[in-house]
């Protein structure tokens, strides 16, 4: 395969160890802040891709790869704040939602996406707690981040606020609390 036959978030990898074999790699993913939060986007992602999987045919009529594309680039500069061009169950044509909108709907069919998969009720209970959380709190890594950093500028210079917030996510971090239960 050449690189242009490949989505960039997704890509393939050979590994010749143990006879060989071949999967993808799923990019799209944010790594940490904890491991905790990890596991929960990945429960996530597994459970509404399972939970939608039915429902894609429609789902694609009313999206095309532009408008899903688009969405994609919003989630990742906007996180919470972006606005999405959605499905609507009961018309031919998308409408505009937010993400806090959409991540609400997406909760439940992810944990039936995931039992249906077999996984225990109390582990998608956690997982999704984590993302219900998120939602109630409004705190991802990234606005954690930004809203310390903000925070920090008040009383220091940005080098040294930028040394105290490296020192304090890399606490928390080690805490092993989700993201959403750090202080702001």
């Amino acid at each position: 395969m050449h690189h242009g036959s490949i989505w960039h978030w997704n890509r393939a990898i050979y590994d010749s160890a143990s006879g060989g074999h071949l999967r993808i790699e799923l990019r799209a993913l944010p790594s940490g802040p904890t491991s905790l939060d990890m596991a929960a986007n990945a429960a996530f992602i597994v459970g509404i891709t399972k939970g939608l999987a039915s429902t894609m045919p429609a789902f694609c009529r009313q999206l095309d790869f532009s408008a899903v594309q688009n969405n994609f680039y919003a989630a990742a500069k906007q996180g919470l704040d972006a606005e999405f061009l959605w499905p609507r169950k009961t018309r031919a044509s998308a409408a505009t939602a937010s993400a806090t909108h959409v991540i609400k709907k997406l909760i439940p069919i992810a944990a039936s996406g995931l039992t249906e998969l077999g996984v225990d009720s109390k582990e998608i209970d956690t997982f999704l707690g984590i993302i219900e959380g998120r939602l109630k709190a409004r705190q991802t890594g990234a606005r954690w981040q930004l809203n310390k950093l903000d925070q920090l500028e008040e009383t220091l210079a940005r080098p040294a606020a930028l040394q105290k917030l490296l020192q304090r996510y890399m606490a928390n971090a080690g805490s092993g609390q989700p993201v959403h239960l750090w202080d702001n």
